[in-house]
């Protein structure tokens, strides 16, 4: 994939520091584990602030967000892609920014909305600058412009994704 031009919602995933935390999170429950969340900058990205310098990265994995895994139903959270790219990370450390959005939490957690956001601001995110999960994300209905290389067989073909219908 082509390193985005200009601001995009480069985003990041992240988990639980310690395998034994409850869960948070609107998706993850004690019988069916999934600690994964997602952060995103309200106005978006400059790929050098995910460590995209370069034209082309090789899209490690292309997924839903970490909400529709295992066929969940969260419509308020929207549809997106998330294309990881190698060597993506986020160099700013989520830049004081919580990187656990309120709205993806359990309903009897918002009250704790402001410790959680203090934390954030005050520390950095554990794991960050080591192998990172980042990438592009793509909202069905909107529209960009991304170029994708495909590979295959000796033979290489380029598309423009403009939108996800």
């Amino acid at each position: 994939m082509a390193a985005p031009a200009g601001r995009s919602s480069l985003l990041a995933l992240t988990t639980a520091v310690h395998a034994d935390a409850r869960p948070i999170l609107q998706w993850d429950r004690e019988e069916r584990r999934n600690p994964v969340a997602w952060y995103l900058y309200p106005s978006g990205s400059l790929p050098s602030e995910f460590n995209l310098t370069g034209s082309f990265y090789e899209v490690r994995a292309i997924t839903l967000l970490p909400c529709a895994w295992g066929g969940e139903q969260h419509p308020q959270h929207g549809e997106r892609l998330i294309f990881v790219l190698k060597d993506a990370r986020d160099l700013n450390k989520c830049g004081g920014q919580s990187a656990l959005f309120p709205a993806c939490m359990k309903g009897e957690l918002h009250g704790f909305r402001s410790t959680i956001e203090a934390y954030s601001q005050a520390n950095s995110l554990a794991g960050s600058g080591d192998d990172n999960v980042a990438g592009l994300g793509l909202a069905k209905g909107d529209q960009y412009q991304v170029r994708v290389r495909v590979s295959s067989n000796g033979q290489a073909s380029e598309y423009q994704l403009d939108r996800w219908d």
